[in-house]
This record gives structure tokens, sequence and C-alpha cells, in this order.
């Protein structure tokens, strides 16, 4: 089957504890319309070349438990580069009104909050996601520097200022 590779990609919050809403974005800036830049929250993985993810694992460097849902959806093409794309950023609604669904590859779920999906890491709280649908998710050849990431909060989770989240994408080649 080959050798499991892996990427590691880290979002650092804002400098508040303002409570999400689920569906609000997490990222790294209030306002950001390209978050694969603007948010950290770009994955380059293997030079554009087709890939098979079978798991993620999301971790945050705070304990706190209440309500920490999150998910990740990944897209072949920025989410955010259409005209018709809202300004969006950290704490703000989800907005993809600009995005093409044949760009959406797919999302990972992550539940810090419900034992015993949850495992303490020492400095915070780590979960592993699998594909919401099937049991991987093909990325095709691209010419662009994808995927693209989105991380969204699930449930009304409060962060700790400057909060960090660190995704590790497991891939295949594919």
């Amino acid at each position: 089957m080959g050798n499991v590779f892996e990427f590691r990609n880290t979002i650092t919050r804002l400098a508040n504890a303002t409570q999400y809403a689920v569906g609000d974005q997490i990222a790294s800036r209030q306002r950001a319309k390209d978050p694969v830049l603007d948010t950290g929250m770009k994955t380059v993985l293997g030079n554009g070349s087709p890939m098979i993810i079978r798991r993620v694992v999301l971790s945050k460097d705070d304990g706190d438990q209440t309500s920490a849902l999150f998910r990740l959806h990944l897209f072949s093409a920025n989410p955010y580069a259409t005209p018709e794309a809202k300004d969006t950023g950290d704490n703000a609604p989800l907005n993809l009104a600009g995005a093409d669904p044949a760009d959406y590859l797919g999302a990972f779920d992550f539940d810090m909050a419900t034992p015993p999906e949850i495992y303490d890491t020492g400095a915070g709280n780590a979960a592993t996601g699998v594909p919401l649908v099937g049991s991987e998710i093909m990325v095709p050849h691209m010419a662009n520097e994808g995927p693209f990431g989105l991380l969204e909060a699930r449930g009304t989770y409060t962060p700790h200022s400057g909060e960090v989240f660190t995704i590790k994408i497991q891939y295949l080649p594919g």
C-alpha cells in the first residue's frame, strides 16, 4: 500500500476569547477574504500530486472541552477566490456563497467534548477525524496549491486568547 505521509499546519487565533456560534469560521484574522493565505489554512500536499486522505488529527493547545466540536472542510480550489465571496474571517459565519460545489472534496468532524474520542495531549486536547462520507478523500492532481481548508466551529465553543490549532493530515500518494 505504500508509506503514509503527514502534513502539519497550525493556525493561531486572534487575541480574544469571543465565543463561536455553530457555523462560525475559526481563522487567524478578523477579516480574511483569502483563507488559504491569510488564515494559515493552506495545505500544500505533495506539490499538486494526487493523494488519498484517510484521516486528520486536530489538536488545540487549550484543555477546555466545553462544546469543542469542529469541522475541517477541504476544497480543490480556493472557496473565497470568486467575486461573489464575502469578506469573512475569524468568528464570522462560514460563507461559501461563491464557492464552486465541484471544488468541494469533503469534510472531517472532530469531537473533543465527548469521551472516548477526546484524549489529553498534556498541553491541550486532540481528536482524530475520518471523512464524513466514505473512508477516504481523493484529491486530484491540481495545478494550483490545494487542497484548501476551512475550519468551522460545530459547537458554541469559547476559545482562549491566541489559541493554537494544529491540523495533521495523514495521506497516501494517489
